[in-house]
């Protein structure tokens, strides 16, 4: 599958290139929330005691070893790997990556509220299509088809 050209310009943050210069240049690196310095050791094991971990932010694609056990796992590159916080941000980053202006999205109704606008800050334009229930069966249906015959 190939990604919307748009991507290219977000293929790497500015964060990881701020915390490689930093670390090159002996800086405080105030890009990413990393100390400089190491916390006291006091804070450290409160910080462990009360979370049972010690936090800092997580790289925007995820953090490699998920990213790589996972691409482990569906045979695929860990950089065409991406960690999303949920559901909404997945389908955003979908869209945002494989569509753009002038492509046209298929949305299934009834549907999440956010799929409207996100095919829409992509530039796509949006298909709906209603699926039908059919009590008897208990079961979402498609409609007849309303197109031109083969």
């Amino acid at each position: 599958m190939r990604l919307h050209p748009r991507t290219e310009a977000a293929k790497e943050s500015i964060f990881p290139r701020m915390s490689q210069l930093a670390q090159r240049l002996g800086a405080v690196n105030l890009g990413q929330g990393f100390p400089s310095n190491p916390p006291p050791p006091f804070l450290l094991e409160a910080v462990r005691r009360a979370l049972g971990r010690q936090d800092q932010y997580a790289p925007p694609a995820g953090l490699p070893a998920l990213r790589e056990a996972l691409a482990e796992e569906f045979s695929v590159e860990p950089e065409s790997v991406v960690v999303t916080s949920g559901a909404t941000e997945a389908i955003y980053v979908l869209l945002q990556s494989l569509v753009g202006p002038g492509d046209e999205v298929v949305v299934l109704e009834p549907f999440f509220d956010v799929y409207l606008p996100d095919a829409f800050l992509a530039g796509a334009e949006a298909r709906l299509v209603r699926l039908d229930l059919t009590p008897e069966a208990s079961a979402w249906t498609f409609p007849p088809c309303k197109g031109p015959s083969p």
